[in-house]
């Protein structure tokens, strides 16, 4: 991979000529911003720099997809060029290690196996009510231990939403995009897509990013959170469970 084009979808103000190049590195980045008023959320806005992405006529070795909280390591992208060599023109998707910097742990693997239909109605009912899921979030989800270490390469159900790689497979990127929920819920959407297109979604904790936790959602109240994680387990049960 000899650059990175990178695709800015813009939810907020309109970035000046400054802004937009202090984001470019040397040569590395060609920053192309795209202007998303509407603000349709992460998936949706992911889509819509895919699809301007098209217009350019240039084929791809990958397409990462990131939050804004996001910072690769040093050596991310000389590792990412040896992985996308190791699996040729194979399609698979990586969950990288995704170190985050409040927790000290690798939020990755993310979801190991598929969740059961019980689990996901057992996640409508924790959104559905607020001071549960308040009980939840001060007890039990901060209680949980870290995440256990996995060889690289280890196949698993789903990668965690906040960065994603996919290699090769072009021709699934954009289905692999369509989740038409605001926020929440990606990696799930994620792990029932490859299974649907038989992509494998591999760990590999050599290619490394740093979390700073969710500096765009973080600042959000607990009912929008709660409100857009029901809104997301609602599709996602009805999509793949309730069936």
């Amino acid at each position: 991979m000899e650059s990175v084009d990178l695709y800015l979808v813009n939810n907020g103000a309109a970035l000046t000529l400054e802004q937009v190049g202090e984001i470019s590195t040397a040569d590395l980045f060609d920053v192309i911003v795209v202007e998303n008023q509407a603000n349709n959320g992460y998936f949706p806005g992911c889509l819509t720099g895919y699809t301007q992405s098209l217009t350019n006529g240039r084929q791809y070795d990958a397409m990462l997809v990131s939050n804004v909280d996001i910072e690769v390591a040093d050596d991310f992208f000389s590792q990412l060029f040896l992985l996308n060599a190791c699996y040729k023109q194979d399609p698979i998707i990586i969950a990288p290690s995704i170190v985050s910097l409040s927790e000290n742990k690798d939020r990755n693997p993310k979801v190991k196996i598929r969740f059961s239909k019980k689990q996901m109605q057992k996640y409508l009912f924790l959104y559905r009510i607020p001071y549960l899921h308040s009980f939840y979030k001060k007890t039990f989800y901060r209680s949980k231990p870290s995440t256990a270490t996995m060889a690289n390469g280890t196949e698993i159900y789903a990668p965690h939403g906040s960065f994603i790689v996919f290699l090769s497979g072009e021709e699934y990127w954009r289905n692999m995009l369509e989740y038409p929920v605001f926020l929440f819920g990606e990696e799930i959407y994620i792990g029932e897509q490859a299974s649907k297109h038989n992509i494998s979604v591999k760990y590999h904790a050599e290619l490394k990013v740093i979390d700073s936790d969710h500096a765009s959602t973080g600042i959000e109240n607990e009912s929008f959170i709660r409100k857009h994680n029901l809104s997301a387990i609602s599709y996602l049960y009805n999509r793949y469970w309730n069936i």
